[in-house]
């Protein structure tokens, strides 16, 4: 099984998990006389099983992946840093307050040309470790 596979499995078996735990809190607790269409006990081992097997998964996948780690983590930050340099208010000009007879001058130091400069460069960078961690992924066995 190759990491990319294995990180599909590791999908599904999340998603998995997840569907048993919404049973559990569906059908735990049920009228008096109602049917139960599920043991929750069962299902509780079921999840418990299916958490040690996801473990093992990640574990694999964390040994597996230690040559590119540190891409790993740096995408990570890179995508971080997307949505921040986002956030920053790039606004400038004369505002009027819709309700009140009040104006403000707003004056970004970060205008929406260095916010859309910033951007494209760390999406370029993003994308280029992207590739590198999708051949990596698809061509190494676990």
């Amino acid at each position: 099984m190759t990491i990319a596979q294995a990180l599909k499995e590791k999908n599904k078996k999340i998603a998995g998990i997840q569907k048993i735990w919404e049973k559990i809190h569906r059908y735990n607790s049920v009228q008096e006389g109602a049917e139960r269409p599920y043991s929750t006990k069962d299902l509780y081992l079921q999840a418990e099983n299916e958490l040690v097997n996801l473990v093992k998964l990640k574990t694999r996948i964390h040994f597996a992946s230690e040559p590119v780690r540190s891409l790993v983590f740096e995408l990570s930050e890179l995508k971080a840093l997307v949505q921040r340099v986002r956030s920053v208010s790039t606004t400038n000009g004369t505002w009027r307050e819709r309700y009140e007879n009040v104006t403000t001058v707003m004056n970004a130091e970060l205008d929406i040309l260095w916010q859309d400069a910033k951007i494209d460069e760390i999406e370029n960078k993003i994308e280029l470790i992207q590739e590198k961690l999708d051949k990596f992924n698809h061509t190494t066995e676990i």
